[in-house]
């Protein structure tokens, strides 16, 4: 195995609420340590708990991918509201938010869960 692999790690987690406030430092921590080992952080390329970990990993000099739920930039700033940055790509899978989870959880090596509520619950079960 190469000492130069980057793996793929997702960061999965609340998009609002109490969690988001308790826990948005962590995610942060969390998206800069993927970054720092030399690996991608990737999420679902919303706001909340993944988006911290996305502005962790870019903060400290990573890479972040997200796996948009919408089909172009316009529906993904637009109708679904998203943010764009932190993110050196983002894939507009237009497969609505249950088959982007799908997507975003078998393209990674490893998925990481902080708090969250169906979405991240169907993330964390697709990864199982």
């Amino acid at each position: 195995m190469s000492a130069n692999l980057q793996y793929a790690i997702c960061v999965s987690g609340a998009a609002s609420g109490d969690t988001v406030d308790d826990d948005k430092l962590l995610a942060e921590r969390l998206g800069a340590a993927i970054a720092k080992r030399g690996h991608i952080t990737i999420t679902g390329a919303t706001v909340g708990l993944p988006f911290y970990a996305a502005k962790g990993a870019k903060d400290a000099g990573g890479m972040s991918i997200g796996f948009s739920p919408a089909a172009s930039i316009r529906d993904h700033l637009r109708r679904y509201r998203l943010p764009f940055e932190y993110f050196d790509f983002i894939n507009y899978t237009g497969m609505h938010y249950v088959g982007r989870d799908t997507h975003l959880v078998q393209s990674a090596d490893a998925v990481l869960t902080i708090g969250g509520r169906f979405g991240s619950l169907h993330e964390f079960l697709t990864a199982i």
